[in-house]
């Protein structure tokens, strides 16, 4: 079938207006998760996320901030010899919906500062491949049948943790959710084999 010149005009404008939907849709999630996730400058240095720094943030300013976050409904605190120990945080239903409840959720505490932020997330690496672009590095462990993808990107002081089976398709690889933590300092370089996610998905040598 031979198509006419205005056809073909109108096939292309047909097309970039279907990318234009798509990109606006994307970056209306990208922008809305990067909202969620990142400071603004001018209020927190990063790494930071909701007002908390790694090793900046000390206990007692970290304990204020969390009670009165409307996203926190429960706090619980402890700390070893008045200097390490862990505030762990129940979540309230006014928390994004990409935020999910987690006994493990929470802030480390060491020398009496936050040393890390640990939070189990409905998020998958697409989503944050898209808000963020692709990460700095990607590291793999596994002891199989499972198998962990740690993805840091090294700015942001971010690292998000996929856990798998081993022999999993790509698909699955994008679709699985993330565990995200935040630290002050991270490696500069990941696994050097490790530089796509298809390189990942088969951990079927325990060394590997």
């Amino acid at each position: 079938m031979n198509l006419t010149r205005p056809a073909i005009i109108l096939l292309l404008l047909h097309t970039a207006l279907i990318l234009l939907t798509c990109l606006a849709w994307t970056d209306s999630a990208s922008f809305a998760l990067r909202t969620d996730l990142l400071p603004p400058p001018e209020l927190c240095r990063l790494p930071c996320w909701q007002g908390l720094r790694p090793s900046a943030t000390g206990y007692t300013q970290a304990l204020e901030l969390v009670h009165h976050h409307p996203w926190v409904n429960l706090v619980r605190s402890n700390r070893y010899d008045g200097l390490a120990g862990w505030i762990e945080i129940d979540w309230s239903d006014d928390r994004p919906a990409w935020l999910l409840q987690s006994d493990g959720d929470g802030l480390r505490i060491d020398q009496n500062l936050v040393e890390r932020i640990s939070l189990r997330t409905a998020l998958t690496a697409a989503d944050l491949w898209l808000a963020f672009g692709p990460p700095n590095w990607t590291r793999q462990y596994s002891s199989p049948p499972t198998q962990y993808l740690v993805h840091g990107w090294q700015k942001l002081g971010l690292t998000a943790t996929t856990e798998m089976e081993c022999q999993v398709s790509l698909d699955t690889f994008w679709h699985t959710p993330v565990n995200l933590t935040w630290v002050m300092f991270l490696p500069q370089t990941g696994n050097a084999r490790a530089r796509q996610p298809v390189e990942l998905l088969n951990c079927a040598d325990p060394t590997s």
